[in-house]
C-alpha cells in the first residue's frame, strides 16, 4: 500500500504540541497530584475557607486554571517554532510518500528515505483528522487524513499499519 501525504505547518504544530503537553495523560495525574498538594499541604488557605469542600474546590479551580495557561503557553511557544524554524521546510514539510511494506514503514521525501522496522513502530493513533505513527523514540509520522479520498482508506490504511507493527 502507497499513500501520498501533504504536511502543513499546522500538521506539524498539532504533532509537537500533542506531546508537548497538550492532551498528555500523564500530565492529568500531574495536575491531579498539584491539586491536592496545593489544598491541602501547603497552608495557603489556612484562616481564609474552614470548609474542607471550600478548599478543595478553590484550589482544584486555580490548579485547572494553572493548566490551561500552562497548554495556552506550550502551545504558543510550539507555535512560533514551526512558524519561525527554516529547517522546518527540510524534510518535515511538504510530500511524504508512505509505502506500507514487508519489511517495515518506509517513508520518503525529496530529502530522505527511511524504513522503518515494524517491530520499532508503535503506537498508531488516530487524532484530530490525523494519524500518529511513532517510528522509535521521539519520532513520529504524520499522516493527515484529507489526503485521503475517504475516510474508509485512511481507517484502511491506518489498520494496516497498526496490524503489521502488533504482529
Amino acid at each position: 500500500m502507497r499513500h501520498i501525504a501533504r504536511v502543513t505547518r499546522w500538521d506539524a504544530i498539532i504533532c509537537l504540541a500533542l506531546p508537548a503537553g497538550t492532551l498528555n495523560p500523564i500530565l492529568g495525574f500531574v495536575y491531579l497530584a498539584l491539586s491536592v498538594y496545593f489544598t491541602y499541604f501547603t497552608g495557603v488557605w489556612d484562616g481564609l475557607m474552614e470548609s474542607p469542600l471550600e478548599r478543595v474546590l478553590v484550589g482544584t479551580l486555580v490548579v485547572f486554571v494553572h493548566l490551561l495557561v500552562f497548554q495556552a503557553l506550550v502551545f504558543v511557544l510550539v507555535s512560533l517554532y514551526v512558524l519561525l524554524t527554516p529547517k522546518m521546510k527540510r524534510g518535515v514539510l511538504g510530500e511524504h510518500l508512505f509505502e506500507i511494506r514487508d519489511d517495515g514503514l518506509f517513508e520518503s521525501t525529496s530529502f530522505n528515505e527511511t524504513l522503518q522496522k515494524w517491530s520499532s513502530v508503535s503506537p498508531v493513533l488516530h487524532l484530530l483528522g490525523r494519524t500518529f505513527v511513532r517510528v522509535g523514540g521521539s519520532i513520529w509520522h504524520i499522516i493527515p487524513d484529507r489526503d485521503f479520498p475517504d475516510e474508509s482508506v485512511a481507517a484502511g490504511f491506518r489498520n494496516e499499519i497498526r496490524r503489521r507493527a502488533e504482529a
